[in-house]
């Protein structure tokens, strides 16, 4: 059974992978346990006693070896698989994130924008107020001006 720990937002959460592997139903160390209980058996009425067996090397037939090894390699990929599949979800909740954050910095960026532009052009029109209302007769002629600009610019 593997186990993989990932951290988020400060819990530290356990996720087991596990699913399909098969429970392999003998193993080594119950082999050698009944290996170790005939043979103490048996050997008790000799006057001997087996303390301990270990297996080194377990043979198996071709066809057999064929299938544990196919058994073994699909284990493999579906626990990467799964590996992977964590990790895909991991990449998108940080993409979200990233977008998010974004979004509110270009938002904030530009109301920023906006408010300096209004400011500006309230103190330029306060500058127009001004000096157009000292003297009506050049702001008739500032108008004139800038209509003939137009016009000219037309043709």
């Amino acid at each position: 059974m593997k186990r993989i720990k990932k951290k988020q937002d400060d819990n530290t959460i356990d996720e087991e992978i596990t699913g399909e592997i098969e429970k392999v139903l003998v193993g080594r160390e119950n082999l050698s346990k009944l290996i170790a209980e005939k043979a103490d058996s048996e050997l008790a009425e000799l006057g001997m006693q087996l303390i301990d067996v270990q297996l080194r090397r377990i043979s198996y037939e071709a066809s057999v070896e064929s299938k544990v090894y196919e058994r073994m390699i699909s284990e493999r990929k579906r626990i990467a698989s799964k590996i992977r599949s964590i990790g895909s979800g991991e990449k998108a909740k940080i993409e979200g994130r990233l977008e998010k954050d974004l979004r509110r910095i270009e938002s904030e960026s530009y109301k920023k924008a906006q408010l300096i532009k209004g400011r500006a052009d309230a103190k330029a029109s306060a500058i127009y107020a001004k000096v157009f209302s000292k003297d009506p007769k050049f702001y008739e002629f500032m108008k004139s001006m800038e209509a003939y600009g137009k016009s000219i610019k037309e043709d």
